[in-house]
């Protein structure tokens, strides 16, 4: 598909660098964002996927039982612009994420960086497009899912080796002896995005509900 076409329907998605960084490196193919708001505490956690694209549960207050229906924020087959931190000199866009620490370091009276939130669309060079969407516990993520989120590479000469049939990849997180780095290493960049006033909903140790958002990289040819 060419630029324009994608754009046209894009929804935006907001990375750090670190994050695009990865994307960029093809090492992250999966992003969890925060289901909101959080389904009610008596919710049994048993989801079914609607026809819409949408998620139920069930409910049991008081002895009856309802639905509850939660909307992702993106459905598969949802073309997606990736937001990140941007400047515009007089000729093209610039990406913080394509600099390092001391280069940072050199520009920073130089170059004035733009907050993500604010990049426009024409100004996107990352484009996705969603292959799946599922909700579950920020807690239930596995070796193989913290490697798919472009967070921990020390897992990489295991697949390269094993394949991603290998038994550490697809058992219980306990059979992998790099779990306990993993998770800790994702607990923390988890942690960073969370503010400081959410932390005790939404943090590592809150175990909420999360949409866990497969997709894949577009090349949108001019």
């Amino acid at each position: 598909m060419t630029r324009t076409e994608v754009l046209q329907t894009a929804k935006p998605i907001p990375f750090n660098d670190e994050m695009v960084r990865a994307i960029l490196r093809n090492d992250k193919s999966v992003t969890r964002r925060k289901v909101k708001p959080q389904p009610p505490k008596e919710a049994d956690g048993i989801y079914e996927r609607m026809d819409n694209g949408n998620f139920q549960m069930k409910v049991s207050p008081y002895e009856s039982i309802y639905d509850y229906e939660i909307i992702p924020p993106y459905q598969v087959g949802d073309y997606l612009y990736v937001q990140e931190t941007w400047s515009e000199d007089k000729h093209n866009y610039l990406y913080r994420a394509d600099f390092f620490d001391d280069a940072l370091e050199k520009l920073k009276n130089i170059i004035r960086w733009v907050s993500l939130k604010l990049m426009p669309r024409k100004a996107a060079r990352i484009f996705l497009r969603v292959t799946d969407v599922r909700v579950e516990r920020l807690q239930d993520i596995k070796i193989r899912d913290i490697v798919a989120e472009g967070i921990y590479e020390d897992c990489q000469d295991c697949f390269e080796n094993y394949g991603y049939g290998n038994q550490c990849c697809i058992g219980e997180n306990d059979e992998c002896h790099l779990y306990d780095d993993a998770v800790t290493q994702f607990e923390n960049v988890w942690n960073s995005t969370i503010k400081k006033s959410e932390l005790g909903k939404y943090g590592w140790n809150a175990n909420p509900w999360v949409w866990v958002i497969e997709f894949e990289k577009v090349e949108a040819t001019e």
